[in-house]
């Protein structure tokens, strides 16, 4: 507000605080409705073509992403598949999803603290700047066919090796299974875990520094750290209720915590880029002290910012401006 205020009078044009906050308004509306159309339309159709390629990814054998927010989807990549010269380097392309709460108005009822703001970027690993983003508030499953039409709009072929990062939150591990993308956990939220367990084994502070860094350098697959330190489950009688949350998580997404082969891959294992759009793009923003949000006014907000943002936005201000402020003509 206080920036767009600024930019008028350089140009001494006399708008008030409520009219820019109208003209806002108007134009976020817009930017939502026009990115969703967009993705939702991108996710009717197939990937680019390219040579088809392994999954260098266990346990999986075949990828496939939804062509529509129902049960219909295309085969992405299979693993049995031959390789050729054009196919010697795929692209490795990340996805990150994440959610980010902001404040709700107050007397507005919530199943949770706040309003979640769901968050999701693709990206080259080659060119983490190039991102496209994608932000609103939904359910879970609509969200999805909004990922799957980003898919599409950040150019993912049919040949690219998928990677999807994340915290391993519930709604999340169902948008990559049904998405079918593989999933990594994010180490530095697998690590807080981790040092629950440590701490609960009374490991010296300095032993659990060092064990949480060799995870982050990427020096650790989780199932052979959890085989050589983590006692079986009828030997855990008397453990905390935090401790034994802690083991189930690793235990049971230890595949997907191999850190050590996926850096040998190249592959990215932590969610910085999507920590920093929760931080960057959404929280200055919306977090603001005393904001408190409607659910459509934190969704259009989401929308625009997300845009607004990204070096490679869905919908650009150009393609916009005419239908967000129409201007009558004589």
């Amino acid at each position: 507000m206080e920036e767009a205020s600024l930019v008028a009078g350089m140009f001494e044009l006399k708008i008030s605080r409520a009219e820019i906050d109208r003209l806002h308004t108007a134009y976020g509306k817009v930017v939502e409705q026009a990115v969703e159309e967009q993705l939702v339309q991108q996710a009717l159709m197939p990937l680019e073509e390219g040579q088809t390629t392994s999954i260098p990814f266990e346990p999986s054998k075949t990828n496939t992403v939804i062509s529509s927010s129902a049960t219909n989807s295309i085969t992405m990549r299979d693993g049995q598949s031959t390789t050729s010269q054009s196919q010697t380097n795929p692209r490795v392309m990340v996805v990150q999803v994440d959610g980010v709460r902001v404040l709700g108005q107050p007397g507005e009822q919530h199943l949770c603290e706040g309003i979640e703001i769901k968050c999701a970027m693709v990206y080259s690993e080659s060119s983490p700047s190039e991102r496209t983003r994608v932000a609103c508030e939904c359910p879970a499953s609509e969200f999805t066919t909004l990922v799957a039409g980003l898919l599409r709009q950040g150019k993912v072929r049919q040949n690219d090796v998928l990677i999807g990062i994340s915290d391993g939150a519930i709604w999340i591990e169902e948008l990559f299974k049904v998405l079918g993308i593989p999933q990594i956990i994010d180490v530095f939220h697998a690590t807080e875990y981790l040092n629950t367990l440590m701490t609960f084994w009374k490991w010296e502070e300095s032993t659990r520094k060092e064990e949480c860094k060799r995870w982050c350098r990427g020096e650790v697959n989780a199932k052979d750290w959890l085989d050589l330190y983590l006692k079986p489950p009828h030997h855990r009688q008397g453990w905390s209720e935090e401790a034994l949350t802690a083991a189930n998580y690793l235990e049971s997404r230890a595949d997907r915590m191999a850190y050590k082969d996926f850096k040998a891959k190249g592959w990215s294992i932590g969610s910085g880029q999507i920590e920093g759009m929760n931080k960057h793009v959404i929280g200055s923003r919306m977090k603001r002290s005393g904001m408190h949000w409607s659910r459509p006014g934190a969704s259009r907000m989401a929308a625009h910012r997300a845009q607004l943002c990204s070096k490679r936005p869905i919908i650009h201000f150009a393609d916009l401006r005419s239908t967000a402020f129409p201007v009558l003509h004589s």
